[in-house]
């Protein structure tokens, strides 16, 4: 759409409505994709028709948005749900976790937009500002670093323990951070719009990151609220 392919939306297709598409042709826009990853190992926002990757939402208003490296991992380990081909996966892996050391984190694991110097938190929510410890991104972290630690060790290729450092210390560290008892809610950040997430909160107890106590107390409130 808009003339470029969107790191973020083709994640999205591929995850839920992979079955719709040509192996052959997504290996094709995935490679696409990694052909943009930064030397620094920024990844995409989104590739133009003509080649050119474009790290920033909108007008280039900064350097990149962090969503985009976890959205570039779960291309890759989503096609290989689909599709496993442990070649493919094997080739494209080392640009991941360069993509993983590249977003800045916090002492506690978690995704860290720093105040002084930020960048895009998320791309669907670019004009949100979001600093400090962030969920949202933080759990598409966790996501990622998730399923790359499954897809690295069936494939025998890439660093496990680096994946697997990452998901847990997000699980450890996420209530601490982030989580607000007397709402039953997560916080988006602990600086900036250190407001409640609703979208944030569901999506931590439907990817089985949250505590228990957490994934209680937030399903019975959303529960509650439906309908």
């Amino acid at each position: 759409s808009y003339g470029a392919q969107w790191t973020r939306d083709f994640a999205y297709m591929l995850l839920y409505a992979g079955d719709l598409l040509d192996p052959a042709q997504a290996r094709a826009a995935i490679n696409y994709t990694f052909a943009g990853v930064r030397a620094d190992g920024a990844f995409p926002d989104r590739v133009t028709a003509a080649g050119q990757p474009v790290y920033s939402p909108g007008y280039n208003w900064v350097d990149h948005a962090d969503d985009n490296v976890p959205f570039g991992a779960l291309l890759l380990t989503a096609h290989a749900a689909r599709w496993p081909d442990r070649s493919f996966f094997c080739t494209l892996e080392p640009k991941v976790r360069l993509g993983m050391q590249f977003i800045n984190k916090s002492s506690l694991g978690l995704v860290y937009n720093s105040p002084a110097t930020p960048n895009c938190a998320y791309g669907f929510t670019d004009t949100v500002a979001k600093t400090g410890n962030v969920l949202f991104t933080s759990l598409l972290f966790y996501q990622a670093a998730t399923a790359m630690t499954k897809y690295s060790t069936q494939f025998s290729c890439g660093d496990v323990s680096f994946y697997s450092n990452i998901s847990s210390a997000i699980a450890r560290n996420l209530d601490g951070a982030l989580w607000d008892a007397s709402a039953g809610l997560y916080y988006a950040a602990d600086i900036d719009n250190h407001l409640h997430d609703v979208w944030g909160s569901a999506f931590a107890v439907s990817i089985g990151v949250a505590s228990a106590h957490a994934h209680a107390i937030t399903s019975a409130l959303l529960q509650s609220q439906a309908g």
